[in-house]
């Protein structure tokens, strides 16, 4: 017994007297592995607590972009890298000829598909401004109180036979707006230079972006058309028709920007007649003047997407002015900018003609909503904004043809529009203006950025809707 507790007593010596030297330096070294000072403990602690916060911020951000349908920067530049080969192919004649043949749809689906990626968060913010601007016109809900109507109001009954059958408006009608009926036509240029400027993927995004939005906002009927080649104007889906994520394939797979067309062709001036034409049509058919009681006339907004480089001006002002002028027409522009789309897809995009395709400048969106009202001006320059301004004719105009075919100024098809100029003779003199001063359609948004569309299209069509409602 005394072998075995003088053995259990060095042991315990042993076991304790190894943790005290550890702990107290009694080994080599020991003191400063687990010894330190109060200090850098703290500085440690609150290290740690910063990455946490870090982290923690970074999980809600990219749960946020998961639940809006948002992209990462990265996934989204590769995911228009990807659309910008493709219509690449697409305008070197390398997809599929038949729009409607299997490869054709197919080739539509891949490009809806990448274009719905890009616009998903965008789409639920437009439809979210447009809810506020665009409002119920089609009376379809029961209220009021008549004599007659279509069915009873159940809750004065009791009040009308207590009243000995005096008080008899107990009837109900379709009196109050509670639905959207709006037509919306969407034409999108398919000629040549929208490939050559880089602006063909920026253009279906803004499509995309439209039709997605407005469908979901159930604004009524919805047309797209093409325009650009020999051939006119071309619809791709009728304002008769209802519009569903199940034609965009359709709508993609007939745009490839590979149309030629010459000055003769006249493709804007063909367009206004087209458009005129169409806009006559559907009111006819939807019911021109009141749509129910207490609504508002029937709108029609038609949104021109193109690179904005026109070579008819002189003869498409009138033209405008007058389809602009009707009752309830809303005629906007959404120029593509192709300064901000060479920059952002210029590892994709063919180089445009007449420069490198880079004209420097920050990427930013410029918007400027400007109509002709006598003695009226207000500018709003900020980025994004709008504005209403009137504009003086020149008593003669002669446009520089430049490098690009369809444009009028100097720069060619690889500067920006803001960059580009026009000249003008007066008296035997050139003046020089700037291109976009003699823009011939009265709203107009200069597009370099998609994200910044759903705001200022929205402001465009408020300030229509105000000026519409004071004239």
């Amino acid at each position: 017994m005394p072998d075995e507790a003088q053995m259990h007593a060095q042991l315990m010596e042993r076991l304790f007297g190894s943790q005290r030297e550890g702990d107290w330096g009694g080994t080599e070294g020991g003191n400063a592995a687990s010894v330190r000072a109060p200090g850098s403990m703290e500085e440690e602690q609150q290290e740690a607590e910063a990455a946490q916060k870090v982290a923690g911020v970074e999980e809600e951000a990219e749960e946020e972009r998961r639940l809006l349908g948002l992209l990462a920067p990265e996934e989204a530049q590769a995911l228009r890298e990807q659309l910008d080969a493709r219509l690449q192919d697409a305008a070197a004649g390398m997809a599929p000829a038949e729009a409607s043949s299997t490869a054709g749809m197919q080739y539509g689906s891949e490009v809806w598909a990448r274009c719905e990626a890009l616009t998903a968060g965008l789409a639920g913010e437009l439809a979210e401004q447009l809810r506020l601007i665009l409002e119920p016109t089609q009376a379809s809900k029961l209220a009021g109180d008549y004599r007659t109507g279509k069915r009873i109001s159940m809750r004065k009954v009791i009040a009308y036979i207590a009243s000995h059958f005096r008080k008899d408006k107990i009837w109900l009608r379709r009196s109050r707006p509670d639905k959207r009926r709006y037509q919306v036509l969407l034409a999108v240029d398919d000629s040549r230079s929208m490939a050559e400027c880089g602006c063909g993927g920026m253009a279906l995004e803004a499509l995309t972006l439209l039709c997605k939005s407005m469908s979901r906002l159930e604004v009524g009927q919805i047309g797209v058309l093409k325009f650009g080649g020999p051939e006119g104007a071309v619809p791709l889906h009728s304002l008769s028709q209802p519009f569903s994520d199940a034609a965009g394939p359709g709508i993609m797979s007939a745009l490839r920007f590979d149309q030629d067309n010459t000055i003769g062709d006249q493709p804007m001036l063909r367009l206004m007649e087209t458009l005129e034409h169409t806009l006559e049509h559907a009111r006819h058919e939807g019911g021109a003047g009141g749509i129910g009681a207490g609504t508002q006339d029937l709108a029609q907004l038609v949104l021109i997407v193109a690179d904005g480089r026109l070579h008819e001006k002189e003869g498409l002002r009138a033209r405008v002015r007058e389809l602009a002028s009707k009752r309830g027409v809303c005629l906007a522009f959404i120029a593509i900018d192709a300064q901000a789309t060479t920059n952002t897809a210029a590892s994709a995009a063919p180089q445009p003609r007449g420069g490198s395709g880079l004209a420097g400048g920050e990427d930013m969106m410029e918007a400027d909503a400007q109509g002709s009202k006598g003695g009226v001006e207000q500018q709003d320059d900020g980025s994004g904004g709008a504005g209403v301004s009137s504009r003086a004719e020149p008593e003669s105009r002669a446009e520089l043809a430049g490098s690009s075919e369809k444009a009028g100024g100097q720069g060619g098809s690889g500067s920006s529009l803001l960059d580009m100029q026009t000249v003008s003779f007066v008296g035997g003199k050139p003046v020089f203006r700037k291109y976009m001063d003699d823009f011939p359609f009265p709203y107009y948004v200069l597009l370099r950025d998609i994200g910044a569309l759903p705001r200022t299209l929205a402001d465009m069509l408020r300030q229509w809707f105000e000026m519409s409602a004071s004239s």
